[in-house]
């Protein structure tokens, strides 16, 4: 019998990659996989990787309620703070319990900016988040980003119809490269970098917020794929992975300092010639409204992913290795 698996997310730079790995999976066709898409002109090519197609958004609930209804399994890799398509995929998830006796499985995509601490990018926050205790993950206020939408999965989990494992990435950066992108399926570019180049490039100095020594958790797109793979296996394998309120998955492997990424930044967009100087500066009060990049920049997030370690995930891709690969990655955002 066939697991029936909906996938929402899998044109987005970290459900594409995830998905290319669960494609690999040796049990693969024992998989009947619906991914929801917006742009149906992808469909044959989804449709040739032997996935089924369904046009729709987040913002069709009866959709997503009906097609969460009828699957085993879902991801939910497009949006981590749509309250309202949550509750959809939950109810289609609560009516399939109701009829199987079972609870299905929720995979859903949050982030460590639930974590965030604004210091203005002046001060290095001292709290360090472990995703092994449960004590630290209930202490964040329900202000926190993304926090009302994880608080109402883990609350699905405790009602006993579904099983949930929210999967918190960092600063995700590199350019995705699989077989979903070669076929023009899915987004490559990641959301921080870019911002950031976009952000300096429109005002033609790179952006810094305070002095810049607040950091983040960063991990290597593919890394992020490979746990998203070990965890769905582990769930498919029967290994019964900690899922509720002890099922929440940091995904990092080191932290960089703001300041760092900013200054390897401008300096390369100097080299190309798209901004006039190789000297970040701070953003006016005004800028700081403007730019979306400015969110997060001031922010810190801190943690450690020893859950997602202790399933096997081995992430090797460090910060040395984030801060080197920035030349290439602003080069080929700029192109």
């Amino acid at each position: 019998m066939s697991t029936k698996i909906f996938y929402i997310g899998a044109s987005g730079y970290i459900g594409g990659p995830a998905l290319a790995k669960i494609l690999e999976h040796p049990k693969r066709k024992d998989f009947d996989i619906t991914v929801l898409i917006r742009d149906f002109s992808k469909a044959p090519g989804f449709e040739s990787l032997g996935l089924k197609p369904v046009k729709g958004s987040m913002s069709d609930f009866d959709l997503l309620e009906r097609l969460s209804s009828e699957s085993d399994i879902v991801f939910q890799m497009a949006n981590a703070d749509d309250l309202d398509a949550t509750k959809a995929i939950l109810k289609g998830l609560k009516k399939r319990f109701e009829i199987k006796k079972e609870p299905a499985t929720l995979i859903h995509t949050s982030g460590t900016g639930v974590l965030v601490e604004d210091t203005k990018g002046n001060s290095k926050s001292e709290k360090v988040y472990d995703d092994t205790k449960v004590e630290d993950i209930e202490s964040l206020a329900d202000e926190q980003p993304h926090r009302v939408v994880d608080l109402e999965i883990v609350a699905a989990d405790k009602e006993g119809y579904v099983k949930s494992y929210i999967v918190l990435p960092s600063t995700i950066w590199g350019i995705a490269s699989n077989i979903l992108t070669e076929k023009g399926l899915q987004n490559p570019r990641s959301q921080q970098v870019p911002l950031l180049v976009s952000t300096s490039v429109q005002r033609g100095v790179a952006a810094l917020i305070g002095q810049g020594l607040n950091v983040w958790p960063h991990i290597y797109y593919d890394e992020v794929a490979q746990f998203y793979y070990i965890l769905f296996d582990a769930i498919v394998s029967g290994k019964q992975p900690d899922h509720g309120r002890n099922g929440f998955y940091f995904l990092e492997n080191g932290e960089y300092v703001q300041k760092d990424v900013v200054e390897a930044v401008a300096k390369q967009l100097h080299k190309l010639g798209k901004i006039k100087s190789d000297k970040p500066s701070n953003l006016s009060p005004e800028e700081l409204e403007k730019f979306s990049f400015a969110w997060f920049a001031g922010t810190n997030s801190r943690c450690k992913s020893n859950h997602a370690r202790s399933l096997g995930w081995k992430p090797v891709k460090t910060t040395e290795d984030f801060i080197r690969n920035l030349e290439s990655e602003v080069t080929v955002l700029v192109s």
